[in-house]
């Protein structure tokens, strides 16, 4: 090697020596780790709490009496108790039958011992003291001890439907308004049949006599030929029409002009009969408690057939439960209200609340036959039977149970051959 590049290199020795003191490495890149977004829920702040809720104002007292108010039962004892008696009928629940010994035994309600008035509508003034009672509240039917009367407890001047002649016809009928309930064991129950009217005609000269005497009220054979040429009005009752404020029993009759009669053989009402005053009186919750009535309560308007609708005929349980729940506190049934019939009949036997007219037992088939099937078919088909007919609501339609037929056994019965005895040696 030359000189020159020997000091060349010596020259650049310690240049290359600070160089290398000068030069650092950089470090590899690493990207940072991804972000990643957490969401926290947040609870929400808890809900204020809810106001306390206003005071239940007590119901208003009822205004007006329902005609199935419970009070019935009870209000009208007074006035009855020592006229007659208060009996558990087989049909129609309880009802007061007045004494044979006071009325007679020709005593048909709206024409016994009394007579007819008109004022804005015909009003019967009774002469039995009692007679403010049942002639203005509550229904008369023909029951197990002849005429009675269930209880009700809303005023009417009469509680008769009426029947009209045809034009240029000298008549006029009326019958006492059928039911649309009655009352079973404290509570009333709707009437679930039909309960046709007993007309009575009298002729127009005699409607305002002081009293029906003779043969003045034409009835059953005798008013055949007179009936064909009346028109009955409508009115409620039966067939399971509406109870309380909604009774329709009640219609008014024909004007007196309207039938022939004139105005001056029109008896008006008496201005200070007793009676009639007392009858309008226990009528008015704000009269009633002067005359020995209790206010009104609130009733629950509720249909209720007795023990029908529930499709059950045979338990005494469920016939309470099927009655109404307006109930007179403190009130014990009267005789033998428990159930149908008598006390003993435990369970319920439909047949036994509902007879037919002359006989002991009423076949409910009969009464009421399924679509299509004749009256008077045999209860004891499972096949028609009321309950499969009508079953109670969730429960299964009743089927009558198929019939199987055991084909006869062919040939004689088989025998077992005689058993050998001991051998003899």
């Amino acid at each position: 090697m030359k000189l020159s590049s020997k000091l060349s290199l010596v020259a650049l020795t310690p240049l290359l020596a600070h160089c290398a003191v000068q030069v650092r490495t950089r470090p590899l890149y690493v990207p940072p780790p991804p972000t990643v977004a957490v969401t926290v829920d947040t609870p929400a702040p808890p809900a204020p709490p809810a106001p306390p809720p206003p005071p239940v104002a007590d119901a208003a007292p009822p205004t007006d009496y329902d005609d199935n108010d419970p009070s019935a039962l009870t209000d009208f004892h007074p006035a009855l108790d020592q006229h007659g008696t208060w009996y558990d009928d087989s049909k129609y629940g309880t009802v007061w039958a007045p004494s044979p010994a006071e009325v007679g035994p020709d005593f048909v309600p709206y024409s016994s011992g009394g007579h007819w008035t008109y004022g804005d509508d015909y009003t019967w003034v009774s002469d039995y003291d009692w007679g403010w009672a049942p002639f203005h509240y509550g229904r008369w039917v023909e029951a197990d001890r002849g005429w009675s009367w269930i209880p009700g407890r809303v005023y009417a001047p009469s509680w008769v439907t009426w029947s009209t002649p045809e034009p240029g016809y000298a008549y006029v009928g009326w019958a006492p308004a059928p039911p649309e309930y009655y009352w079973r064991g404290g509570s009333y129950v709707t009437v679930d049949w039909v309960v046709q009217p007993r007309y009575g005609y009298v002729g127009t000269g005699n409607m305002f006599a002081p009293h029906f005497t003779g043969g003045m009220v034409l009835r059953g054979n005798a008013a055949v030929n007179i009936s064909a040429h009346m028109h009955p009005q409508a009115a409620g009752g039966g067939g399971g029409g509406a109870v309380g404020g909604g009774f329709h029993g009640h219609s008014a009759g024909p004007a007196p002009s309207a039938v022939g009669i004139p105005a001056n053989k029109v008896t008006a009402p008496p201005a200070n009969n007793p009676g009639l005053a007392k009858a309008k009186a226990f009528g008015s919750p704000a009269t009633a408690a002067t005359v020995g009535g209790h206010p009104p309560v609130h009733v629950d308007h509720t249909i209720k057939n007795d023990n029908v609708l529930a499709g059950n005929h045979n338990t005494t349980a469920n016939t309470q439960a099927n009655h109404g729940a307006a109930t007179t506190p403190g009130r014990q049934p009267l005789g033998n209200e428990q159930g149908h019939g008598s006390a003993a009949n435990n369970p319920l036997d439909h047949n036994a609340a509902h007879p037919a007219t002359g006989t002991n037992t009423l076949d409910h088939n009969a009464e009421h036959p399924a679509v299509g099937q004749q009256p008077g078919t045999n209860r004891m088909n499972p096949a028609i039977d009321h309950n499969a007919e009508h079953p109670a609501v969730g429960q299964t339609r009743v089927q009558p149970a198929p019939t199987t037929t055991v084909p006869p056994r062919q040939g004689p019965p088989p025998t077992s051959a005689p058993r050998p005895g001991p051998k003899r040696k």
